[in-house]
């Protein structure tokens, strides 16, 4: 069972969380989850980042020149964040591959349309809970990412092409009226 982070791995708010993430949770998980691997994708990891990799059940990849193949071959998205600023816009891509995400409360912010998709955490326990939760059990994680794949198709170009055409239809009808 494998899960995921993508990410800007310089960040100090990536760098922070995933610093928790790995020290706090990833131990939980694993005793739940022997079996359990993390890969940790992006661009300029943070040498402490780095370190992550003595642990042999994490994989840290820098700097690839791709990520589907990432996304396609993992189950879970984690999104151990707690600060930060700017568009929170992480959640995208896990969503468009069907992966459920573990994310804590400040990683949901803006999200409140797959909202009810997310597992969302905030402390260790929790955290490590709903990973197990979703490994465990297939209806929670067949939920959270048909739910999430299916809410994310309204939010891409075509569908958002489609409703401007649509409005733009609705808007000349009534003026030829």
């Amino acid at each position: 069972f494998t899960l995921l982070h993508v990410g800007n791995l310089k960040l100090s708010h990536a760098v922070s969380g995933l610093v928790w993430f790995v020290k706090e949770v990833w131990p939980e998980i694993r005793n739940r989850m022997p079996s359990a691997r993390f890969i940790i994708a992006g661009f300029k990891p943070d040498k402490i980042i780095l370190d992550f990799t003595a642990d042999e059940s994490i994989e840290v990849v820098s700097n690839p020149i791709e990520v589907e193949s990432f996304y396609r071959k993992s189950h879970i998205f984690v999104n151990p964040v707690f600060n930060g600023s700017g568009v929170n816009m992480k959640l995208g891509a896990p969503s468009r591959f069907g992966l459920p995400i573990v994310t804590s409360t400040f990683g949901a912010r803006g999200y409140d349309q797959i909202a009810q998709y997310l597992q969302i955490a905030d402390n260790v326990e929790e955290f490590a809970k709903l990973v197990t939760d979703l490994q465990r059990d297939k209806d929670l994680y067949l939920f959270c990412s048909h739910g999430l794949q299916e809410k994310i198709k309204e939010y891409e170009p075509y569908a958002q092409a489609n409703k401007m055409i649509g409005l733009s239809d609705r808007k000349s009808t009534r003026l030829n009226s």
